[in-house]
């Protein structure tokens, strides 16, 4: 029995120690960027469990929102009925609301490993988009 509980224990350690650089990794680039902050590695793990998106700042028609990836904010934005009009590269999409209103929305920090995506949208507000 006691090589099972050396294995555990050793399994243990060595799984907290990857949860530790794992969460050393994400807060370097929180507090890196700009529109990120230490406090925001909840937002972190919400959007790495499933949630659409989290929102990290707000202005009057200007949001900043954190997703897993552009792929996963385009399928929210889809399912809402948001059409893309343009890209130009692969940081600036224009879009139209299903109401017809355009807004823009910008890629600000991508990290790499597909951790989280930050991006800016300008020209209506995540709420506007989710009314149904």
């Amino acid at each position: 029995m006691e090589p099972i509980k050396k294995a555990a224990k050793w399994t243990g350690i060595i799984l907290g120690a990857f949860a530790l650089l794992f969460l050393i990794y994400v807060e370097a680039f929180l507090l890196k960027s700009d529109e990120t902050s230490f406090g925001d590695i909840v937002s972190v793990a919400r959007i790495n469990m499933g949630a659409d998106y989290a929102l990290l700042s707000s202005g009057s028609k200007s949001q900043t929102i954190m997703t897993k990836n552009y792929d996963k904010l385009r399928s929210f934005l889809s399912k809402n009925g948001c059409t893309k009009i343009s890209q130009n590269g692969n940081f600036f999409y224009d879009y139209k609301t299903k109401d017809g209103k355009d807004f823009v929305v910008y890629t600000k920090t991508e990290v790499p490993g597909g951790i989280y995506t930050t991006f800016t949208i300008e020209g209506v507000t995540m709420d506007e988009i989710a009314r149904k």
